[in-house]
């Protein structure tokens, strides 16, 4: 199989080696994509539709099906580009992943207190600096409670948050029985407790035709589940 790993929001591609490893070793072949902005040369022009194009170039330049790999914020511009690549999708594979519906947008899809700090946020930025500027500046500056948010150590471009959610195809019927959604049990992301985590994790496997009854969960991965339980996730995307 050909794997492309997508990775999420305040990453790099470099969250991957242990499931790539894993993955090589029973022979498959595998790829992962940086989105651009996302380190110390954030390119504050950045949207969505470049990281969809980015997620592109790999399923396109080969006549090979792909297993596309979508972890957190990556779900929406995975879905995005599967939808416009959907003869080369052998499966879409969801982990803790945010997805949005046509026409919404990823900040739409945040928390009220995390749109409270970026609203205030964005009212902080002085008037000569083009907006959005970079998310990490953006969302996390001392006016946004920074201190809260010191685990996220790369930058980010803040256009994707604010682009509208466009597909081509109606991606959920053209791969129905070929979408996966994938959590872990202590997944806490914007969350208080597990039975909040489920229903949060239900709700985005309801957005991508997954029954929260089919979700599949892995019982000491937290979000990060490619670094926490790098084997047993290698094994569900190998499924």
């Amino acid at each position: 199989m050909h794997f492309l790993l997508i990775h999420g929001a305040f990453q790099k591609a470099n969250v991957w080696p242990d499931v790539i490893e894993l993955l090589r070793e029973k022979g498959h072949y595998c790829e992962t994509v940086s989105l651009p902005g996302h380190d110390e040369t954030a390119d504050n022009t950045v949207s969505l539709r470049d990281y969809v194009e980015v997620i592109q170039k790999p399923l396109r330049k080969s006549n090979d099906k792909w297993r596309l790999v979508c972890h957190s914020f990556g779900g929406i511009h995975g879905a995005i580009a599967a939808s416009q690549c959907i003869n080369k999708i052998d499966r879409l594979v969801f982990v803790a992943a945010n997805i949005a519906l046509e026409g919404e947008t990823a900040y739409s899809l945040l928390g009220d207190s995390f749109q409270a700090k970026l609203r205030e946020a964005v009212k902080a930025i002085p008037s000569d600096v083009e907006f959005p500027g970079n998310a990490a500046e953006v969302l996390f500056n001392s006016q946004a409670n920074a201190n809260e948010m010191m685990e996220y150590l790369c930058l980010e471009p803040a256009q994707p948050y604010f682009d509208v959610v466009q597909y081509r195809t109606d991606w959920r019927s053209e791969l129905k029985g070929r979408i996966d959604y994938i959590c872990g049990v202590k997944d806490m992301v914007m969350v208080k407790n597990e039975k909040l985590a489920e229903s949060k994790a239900a709700k985005y496997a309801k957005k991508a035709g997954v029954e929260a009854k089919c979700i599949k969960w892995i019982k000491g991965a937290d979000h990060e589940l490619m670094l926490s339980s790098p084997s047993e996730l290698a094994q569900l995307l190998m499924a």
